[in-house]
């Protein structure tokens, strides 16, 4: 069982950071117990806690943009 949840951890690393080989790794090391399973566990949470961060910024800066458009946009009017 701690295999399949390895296997399932390691998938969901490999989509998030983009390496295909990442949820084949979590697979093969899932029959080695609950260490590849919480090492796995512990890097999804790093790479989560990355995307979240980008997510912000991105976020950040297309606030900003819309923010500069508008005025742009204004500017002409006046």
């Amino acid at each position: 069982m701690l295999g399949g949840l390895g296997q399932i951890a390691g998938g969901a690393l490999g989509a998030l950071t983009g390496g295909g080989g990442a949820g084949g790794a979590g697979g093969a090391a899932g029959g080695g117990g609950g260490d590849s399973f919480a090492s796995n566990l512990a890097q999804l949470k790093q790479v989560s806690e990355e995307q979240q961060q980008k997510s912000m910024e991105l976020r950040m800066v297309s606030a900003k943009l819309g923010t500069d458009q508008n005025a742009a946009k204004e500017k002409p009017q006046q």
